[in-house]
């Protein structure tokens, strides 16, 4: 579960920045106005003209976050226990350990990437970060061909960030309690 409360902090960022972007940048709720070949666009010097800051301004402020993330990162306290673990499973190859072993001790990356079951959870991971960084992203596009409130769309991909978030914690805890390898 504590991968998924991780991985929740990216689904649930949108929570919070949809709001705040379309609040910078379109305050006045202006609808696209201008149609090139069936696909709308805004043309209004008021919301384009603040597209360039808005770079600057979120940019900004996501260095700011990651500065701090990064200096609330410390190196943990040694746990002999643990680091004898880990050295009597890493002199064992990958081919050779049981699954208990193998869930219960962690493998040096090398030894990782040669299981299968590193490759099945690499590609989930890759298949749904594609997926949810292409929704997050092209979300408003569609949306704006039939929807026409700019303020209604930000806060549609506000609450499906929230969904977002909630189900990586529940997901987290169900791989936790029946294993991935039952749930996949």
């Amino acid at each position: 579960m504590a991968g998924g409360i991780v991985v929740a902090g990216f689904g649930a960022a949108a929570l919070i920045f949809n709001l705040l972007h379309t609040a910078f940048i379109n305050p006045n709720n202006f609808s696209p106005d201008l149609d090139i070949d069936g696909v709308m666009y805004f043309s209004q010097d008021e919301v384009l003209d603040k597209l360039p800051y808005c770079y600057v301004v979120f940019g900004g402020i996501y260095a700011v976050m990651q500065l701090v993330g990064s200096l609330l990162l410390s190196v943990p306290a040694d746990h002999p226990d643990e680091q004898q673990s880990l050295i009597a499973v890493s002199n064992k190859p990958a081919s050779h350990l049981s699954t208990k072993e193998a869930a219960h001790n962690q493998l040096p990356p090398k030894e990782a990437t040669r299981t299968q079951s590193f490759w099945i959870l690499w590609g989930i991971f890759f298949m749904n970060g594609q997926t949810i960084v292409f929704i997050s992203s092209l979300y408003k596009a569609y949306g704006q061909t039939f929807i026409f409130d700019d303020k209604l769309l930000a806060t549609l991909g506000a609450a499906a960030s929230l969904f977002n978030a909630s189900g990586r914690v529940v997901w987290g805890h169900l791989v936790d309690v029946y294993s991935f390898r039952v749930m996949c």
